[in-house]
């Protein structure tokens, strides 16, 4: 038996989840945090070399359909152009959680529910998401920080390695920052050393990774979304047998927080920048279990 998935506080009709915390007075307070104007790229691109997974994820993939000679040709015999105008346009074939990337509330499901004990039949269909679609999801702007897990160990950290509570709550002590209310909170576990160059190790042969511990300690502090640099934010294999994913559905589907993944963190974590503007803004891909995304750290 499974406990029944909490009705969201937000009533039953939300699809944004911790997202309604994004408030002006909240943006306004992230904003004076990005004044001196560094930014730093916390994403990886989206490409064929993107790691991938047989049974999770299909194929990255990208066609010219419109070439430069071609539609030259085209636009001077059909629309009577004399500049030598030509374009190029594509066609791409991927799946939403391809590269660095967040997942929408709708991604994951426990026991036939879904965030905020939606019927399933009233969310999944042949066409996308119904409710819960990545399109819910605001432009976030917020306070971001880091928790560098990693720089913190005395050797790199292995596939199965929980992060805990205590770990997370010790780690950003050290950093001396806060976790609050309306923030996002990205993890790092170093994984990122593996992206486009060990592919299988990055995302076929387990992770570290967060615990459930500590994820439901980040869902009691308020944070919007929680990300990591590697494939899943939470540690694989999981701490208890039996158990799949499951910090996807304590902060997806019982808490509504979002999960960012494949973030890029080796950057901010060598200059030590535990605190700063974050942007995450997903194309409004309506319907998506999720969206690639640029992340941005603004300090």
């Amino acid at each position: 038996m499974h406990e029944p998935v909490p009705l969201s506080r937000w009533g039953p009709d939300d699809q944004a989840g911790a997202a309604n915390q994004l408030t002006q007075q909240l943006i306004s307070q992230a904003l004076r945090l990005g004044q001196a104007g560094r930014v730093f790229d916390l994403s990886f691109p989206v490409s064929k070399q993107a790691p991938t997974h047989p049974v999770y994820l299909t194929p990255y993939f990208i066609c010219l359909n419109h070439l430069p000679w071609a539609s030259e040709k085209y636009e001077r015999e059909h629309a009577g152009a004399t500049n030598g105008i030509g374009w190029a346009q594509e066609r791409i074939e991927m799946d939403m959680h391809t590269g660095t990337h967040v997942d929408a509330l709708g991604h994951a499901t426990v026991a036939g529910q879904a965030y905020n004990r939606f019927p399933l039949l009233d969310v999944y269909g042949n066409w996308g998401l119904m409710k819960l679609g990545i399109e819910n999801l605001p432009p976030v702007l917020t306070r971001g920080i880091l928790a560098d897990v990693a720089g913190s160990r005395a050797g790199d950290m292995s596939p199965g390695d929980a992060i805990s509570a205590d770990e997370l709550r010790s780690v950003l002590a050290a950093q001396q920052v806060d976790v609050r209310p309306g923030d996002v909170v990205l993890v790092r576990t170093g994984w990122a050393k593996y992206w486009g160059v060990d592919n299988d190790r990055y995302m076929l042969q387990g992770c570290p990774g967060i615990g459930v511990g500590a994820a439901r300690w980040l869902a009691e502090q308020g944070v919007i979304a929680v990300g990591a640099d590697q494939a899943a934010v939470e540690v694989w294999p999981a701490e208890e047998p039996g158990q799949v994913f499951p910090v996807h559905v304590e902060l997806l589907v019982r808490s509504g927080v979002y999960l960012i993944e494949q973030a890029n963190l080796e950057e901010i974590a060598k200059e030590k920048l535990y605190e700063f503007l974050l942007i995450c803004a997903p194309p409004k891909f309506t319907g998506a279990t999720g969206a690639p995304v640029r992340l941005l750290a603004v300090t």
